[in-house]
């Protein structure tokens, strides 16, 4: 019966909700890694900061206290759960001079055999308060001074008081009272200042309005406040390291961001950039793809901070240079490229160079150079990533002095009809002498041509890019299924999409039907939008098997096995499937039957809430095989590395099928997909075993779109 049970787990714990490691309840322990950071510009105190760090449970019970967290060397080793985490630096105090007070809170979820690195951002946790008094002040009065209250103490700043106070935050007011003695009459000014938050710095200022007549001591209505509120961010480091800038890289005389426009004719051209990293450089590199620069001796990938002598020879020889010493440790470089600028045939060229410094922050920019014959305007060859299905961003360079009238580009798909973009789609930069050109109503999988044109001249030099095909990802539309055995081999009790012999999809099917055929997902032949040549839809349904929540899931990806064991059982399976499309929605029906849910085991998640259910889609661009999932050792998706993501959450009871539309957002347009990742389950926390006896999701005709990403 054990063995049941077990292969009954293994299908929870993959449906569709972001797998993110939450494996806290499962018992085993994981790591912290707190990271401080100290901004030295705001702190107030020439002494490195001693932060006491506090771990306690949700209950408030200390389960470690740092008095120092310059003490703190290594990862902090916990029992899995949740803590909160609170670092202070200094004492709370009421009222006192020269007494700032930093506190910083946290909560983190510890996972199994996972090391969670927690940047904690502390902050000043009182109201700083300085005063300054004019010259005038000084002259006309004998005697002033200024007393500032939070309603639980004060702080009096005489004449001579020049050090800030810091008061503890009450109420969010406080309340000043300046004091004014002349010789002949005494004067109180009183002001009440409210919305005072802990981190804000009021800087007084009194001075004099000349106005009245001195001699009737008339200075009292001319009194000018100045309060300046300042708010400080307080970064901190177990650490404690200074803080550091990151590393950067610059061009010397021109920004990056423009290209380097050699004339064939006129080279001489400086093209210098220095790489500054005051943490000192770890790594330096560049890269490049020109077989042009690989032929003059420059491999595609250069270590220059790790070099041998043989290669910096060689690379130098080409025109790259940046000295005689090594870069490794220092913190600046200059690499100079305008040696290689004479040897480098016509064309455009791009050199990537990347600095990775001591406190593990890696800078990455780009160096762009052409070389370009003695002509009016040029277009440049297309970048891939800006090549979309249905849109496409081009460039051009002119080289006359002044930009050509009319200039502008034309894109033709048989080189004899020529369609010239409307002026609104381009963009000039006037002082990089280039433009930008969007072409949009494109046609999916078909080669474009492009010149630049002007007025008085058309350009020969015609170039092409491809536009990218809307790839659909097989069965979508929900209406082939196949029974088959274990891991869609045989015959068996198991309901699969798609086809045996062609299997891009899986659920959590195979745990369920250890025992008998429960199936919590399905192809439902009846219940299907009305489209003509629909023939079913996909059926998921939450259930419990022997005592188990197992929600009715479906993603793209392959279960692969069980792992036997009695103390900490799990499995493996692999998530996602080659794909290289740019889609920018997802479109479908949907129908959703939720009820209470029954069981739960995630905190924010009782029992009667309403289920709800999840759809998602996320993009991968590093990976080059499935994401291989292990529950038993905690490796898990992370969605926070996806290219782009997209969802649809809902928890509405639907009585008939609607259509949704969800855009697929990109966190970065530069880089193109290498696999995706589509998950929907009935009961959102399923893979938490979490949710709803009975919560039934139909899906039905789902289609990937490719309109040009919204901006």
């Amino acid at each position: 019966m054990k063995n049941i049970l077990f292969y009954i787990l293994l299908l929870f714990l993959f449906t569709a909700c972001q797998k993110e490691a939450e494996k806290g309840d499962r018992g085993g322990s994981g790591w912290l890694a707190v990271d401080f950071f100290t901004d030295n510009s705001v702190q107030s105190r020439a002494n490195k900061p001693l932060y006491v760090l506090e771990i306690q449970k949700a209950d408030g019970t200390v389960v470690s206290r740092f008095e120092d967290c310059n003490d703190i060397t290594d990862r902090i080793l916990l029992p899995v759960g949740t803590y909160r985490l609170i670092a202070t630096d200094g004492e709370e105090v009421v009222a006192e001079f020269e007494s700032p007070f930093y506190k910083c809170e946290q909560e983190v979820k510890i996972e199994a055999a996972v090391t969670k690195d927690i940047s904690m951002i502390c902050t000043q946790a009182n109201v700083k308060v300085s005063v300054e008094y004019s010259e005038l002040i000084k002259e006309k009065f004998a005697d002033y001074s200024l007393e500032v209250t939070n309603g639980e103490g004060s702080l009096l700043f005489g004449k001579d008081e020049s050090r800030a106070g810091f008061l503890k935050e009450v109420d969010g007011t406080l309340i000043w009272n300046l004091n004014l003695d002349n010789g002949q009459e005494k004067f109180q000014l009183t002001k009440t200042i409210t919305g005072v938050e802990p981190r804000q710095y009021y800087r007084f200022r009194f001075d004099i309005k000349e106005s009245g007549d001195e001699n009737e001591g008339a200075f009292v209505p001319g009194i000018v406040v100045d309060t300046t509120t300042d708010i400080y961010n307080w970064l901190c480091e177990i650490v404690l390291k200074d803080s550091i800038a990151k590393p950067e890289i610059k061009g010397q005389g021109f920004d990056l961001n423009d290209r380097i426009l050699v004339l064939d004719e006129a080279r001489g051209v400086d093209a210098k950039v220095d790489i500054t990293a005051l943490a000192k450089i770890q790594e330096l590199k560049l890269r490049h793809n020109s077989s042009e620069v690989k032929a003059l001796g420059v491999p595609e990938v250069v270590m220059i901070s790790n070099i041998t002598p043989e290669l910096k020879n060689a690379v130098n020889t080409a025109g790259i240079t940046w000295g005689n010493e090594s870069v490794l440790d220092a913190q600046q470089a200059t690499v100079d490229f305008s040696g290689l600028l004479n040897k480098l045939p016509l064309g455009e060229y791009e050199f990537y160079l990347s600095v990775y410094d001591a406190r593990k922050r890696l800078v990455v920019d780009t160096l762009y150079i052409s070389v370009i014959p003695d002509m009016d305007h040029i277009s440049q060859n297309a970048v891939r990533y800006e090549i979309w299905a249905k849109c496409a961003t081009v460039s051009g360079l002119w080289y006359t002095k002044d930009k050509p009238q009319g200039l502008g580009l034309e894109y033709s798909t048989d080189q004899i009809s020529w369609t010239s973009v409307p002026a609104d789609q381009i963009a000039f930069n006037e002082a990089g002498k280039s433009f930008r050109v969007s072409i949009t109503g494109l046609q999916p999988a078909t080669t474009y041509y492009y010149r630049t044109v002007s007025n008085d001249f058309i350009s020969d030099d015609v170039k092409s890019f491809t536009t990218e095909s809307e790839i659909q990802v097989p069965y979508l539309n929900f209406d082939t299924w196949f029974k088959a055995g274990e891991n869609g081999s045989g015959s068996g009790k198991n309901w699969y999409l798609g086809e045996s012999d062609n299997k891009y999809w899986d659920s959590g099917n195979e745990g369920a039907n250890t025992m008998s055929e429960k199936n919590p997902t399905a192809p439902d032949y009846t219940n299907k939008v009305a489209i003509e040549g629909n023939e079913a839809s996909a059926y998921l349904e939450t259930k419990v098997v022997f005592g188990v929540m197992a929600a009715g899931n479906i993603y793209t990806g392959d279960f692969i096995k069980a792992i036997v064991s009695l103390s900490d059982p799990g499995a493996q399976l692999d998530f996602g499937i080659p794909y290289n499309g740019r889609p920018t929605s997802l479109t479908g029906y949907y129908k959703y039957q939720p009820v209470n849910v029954t069981q739960t085991s995630r905190p924010n998640v009782s029992k009667g809430d309403l289920d709800s259910c999840h759809v998602y889609v996320a993009l991968f661009a590093d990976w080059t095989s499935a994401f291989r999932v292990n529950t038993q050792t905690g490796t898990f998706v992370n969605l926070n590395e996806a290219i782009a993501y997209g969802e649809m959450k809902d928890s509405r009871t639907m009585s008939d099928f609607e259509k949704f539309e969800f855009e697929i957002k990109y966190r970065d347009e530069t880089r193109i997909p290498t696999y995706i990742l589509i998950v929907a389950t009935a009961s959102k926390y399923g893979d938490y075993f979490t949710g709803g006896e009975g919560s039934k999701l139909w899906l039905d005709e789902f289609s990937l779109g490719f309109e040009p990403p919204k901006k």
